[in-house]
């Protein structure tokens, strides 16, 4: 299955791992019932400019929760494909390179600040120009990482051997 997230244009995409669950974990689950489902993660890293890829992976993660910390931003989506129910969890992470912003105890814990570091709002996901301070949107080294989980219609009867989209 395809990845559910289009990358930004120029991706250098520097690690990636695809899986069809259970059909590519078969041998290690055994004759175990296990919903099927694809997982997708994709590494990034690159030279981009904030603002600009924030706005593209917003708009590819749905009405996505933003967590902004102070190395950099969480999308947090959940899709549901209207044309053959597919669900679709999206986590999308992008941070200064060299940073451990998402490490253990990172996100979620009120580590404070907005957006990136050395920007004050940094490219804030709020979308009122004006407010970051300049060098913002300078091109710096980035990270993207991104985590997808599709799984079948919440109405379909668990298959272990089906693919999400069958």
């Amino acid at each position: 299955a395809a990845m559910p997230v289009e990358l930004h244009r120029g991706a250098e995409v520097n690690a990636q791992y695809h899986v069809r669950w259970p059909r590519d974990a078969k041998p290690r689950v055994g004759d175990a019932h296990v919903a099927p489902m694809d997982l997708h993660y994709v590494r990034i890293e690159q030279e981009q400019r904030p603002k600009t890829l924030l706005g593209f992976y917003k708009r590819q993660a749905g009405k996505a929760r933003i967590d902004e910390q102070t190395e950099g931003t969480h999308l947090d989506g959940f899709v549901v494909n209207r044309d053959n129910g597919l669900r679709t969890s999206i986590d999308i992470y992008i941070y200064n390179a060299g940073s451990n912003a998402f490490a253990a105890g990172g996100i979620g814990t009120g580590m404070g600040g907005r957006g990136f570091e050395g920007g004050g709002r940094g490219y804030d996901s709020g979308g009122r120009g004006g407010e970051a301070e300049a060098g913002a949107n300078d091109p710096r080294d980035l990270v993207v990482e991104i985590l997808t989980i599709t799984l079948p219609p919440a109405t379909a009867p668990p298959k272990s051997d089906a693919d999400p989209a069958s």
